[in-house]
C-alpha cells in the first residue's frame, strides 16, 4: 500500500480530474477537461461551455467521493459494503433520489447479454466481493495478481450493478483508486489508461 503522506498534491489533483472528466464523459457530461481542471481545482465554473447543473454535479461529486474515499485509505479502513454505498451516495449526490441505496427495482445494461443481479441477491454478492476482494489482494503473491484480482472484481461488481443509476461512476472511481494505491498502477501508466477511456 501506497503512504498517501508520499503522493504529492499535484499528482492527486490531477488524478481527481481526469478520473471525473474522463469517467464523467463515458457517460455522456460534456464540460471540458480545462473546465473540469476550473471546477475542481478553483471552484468555479467557467460560463461559456453551455454545461447543465446535472453535469456540473457529475463533475463536482467526483471531488467529494475521491475526498472521501482517500480518507479511508488513510484510515486504513478496509473496502466494505458501507464504503461502497457511501461513493455511490458521494458520486450522485443532488443528481438521484436513492443515492448510496441498492437498487428497489429490477435494472439491466443495455446491449448486455446478461442479467443483473436479482433484488434479493445484490447484499449478499456485494458482501462476497467485498470479502473475496480482501482475501484476495491478501494472498495475491505479485502486483499482477492483484491487478487481475481488482479487475476481475471489478466487473464482477458491474454485473451485480447494485445502484439504480451510477454504477459506472462508483466502480471505475473505486477500481482506479485500487490499481493505484495497490502499488499495481504507476503515474505514467495511471494516465495512459485513464485517458484511453
Amino acid at each position: 500500500m501506497i503512504c498517501l503522506k508520499k503522493i504529492p498534491q499535484d499528482y492527486l489533483d490531477d488524478m481527481l480530474v481526469r478520473l471525473a472528466h474522463h469517467s464523467a464523459g463515458i457517460e455522456g457530461n460534456t464540460i471540458s477537461l480545462p473546465a473540469t481542471v476550473s471546477i475542481i481545482l478553483n471552484g468555479i465554473l467557467p460560463v461559456s461551455g453551455g454545461a447543465t447543473v446535472r453535469e456540473f454535479y457529475e463533475i463536482e461529486n467526483h471531488k467529494i467521493a475521491f475526498s472521501n474515499l482517500l480518507d479511508h485509505l488513510e484510515n486504513n479502513d478496509k473496502l466494505s459494503v458501507a464504503i461502497i454505498k457511501e461513493i455511490h451516495a458521494d458520486l450522485t449526490d443532488r443528481l438521484q433520489y436513492d443515492k448510496g441505496q441498492f437498487k428497489k427495482k429490477k435494472n439491466m445494461i443495455i446491449g448486455a447479454e446478461f442479467q443483473t443481479a436479482s433484488l434479493s441477491q445484490t447484499p449478499f454478492l456485494i458482501q462476497q466481493l467485498v470479502y473475496n476482494l480482501e482475501y484476495r489482494l491478501e494472498n495475491a503473491a505479485t502486483e499482477e495478481e492483484k491487478l487481475e484480482s481488482i479487475l476481475d472484481k471489478y466487473n464482477q461488481l458491474e454485473g451485480i450493478h447494485p445502484f439504480s443509476v451510477g454504477d459506472g461512476r462508483r466502480g471505475r472511481i473505486l477500481m482506479n483508486i485500487g490499481k493505484f494505491l495497490s502499488g499495481s498502477a504507476h503515474y505514467k501508466v495511471y494516465l495512459k489508461t485513464i485517458e484511453m477511456l
